[in-house]
């Protein structure tokens, strides 16, 4: 179930955030000048509730900035919270869990091959 659930922000350069990179990572404009450790909230200007617009881009890659810039903020009196992605409303109940157990296990089964001679 932890494939349902999800949290924002995380290691820049390793975390699949940015759905419009080539493996969903943002890019360093040179391999040589930048900090493997740096983290998405230090791009964030929290102040303003808006992206470090100066450090994105001597940062990173200009294609994979563009798209950065592009992400909106939501409101930042809301607490960061773990929701359900099976729910619209991101609340977790014991039918959608078992829905979804359930379907995964249909799909699993489906893709495991079949041990009879002639699918017979």
């Amino acid at each position: 179930m932890a494939m349902t659930s999800n949290w924002v922000l995380g290691l820049q350069w390793v975390d699949r955030w940015l759905p419009t990179s080539p493996n969903a990572c943002p890019r360093p404009p040179s391999t040589e000048t930048f900090d493997r450790n740096l983290r998405v909230e230090a791009i964030i200007n929290k102040e303003l509730n808006e992206w470090n617009l100066d450090l994105i881009r001597h940062a990173i890659y200009a294609s994979d900035a563009r798209a950065i810039t592009k992400i909106k903020f939501g409101s930042s009196r809301l607490l960061d919270r773990l929701i359900w992605a099976m729910e619209r409303n991101g609340s977790y109940f014991v039918l959608s869990g078992y829905h979804w157990l359930h379907n995964t296990e249909l799909r699993r089964r489906s893709l495991r091959p079949s041990s009879s001679i002639n699918g017979v």
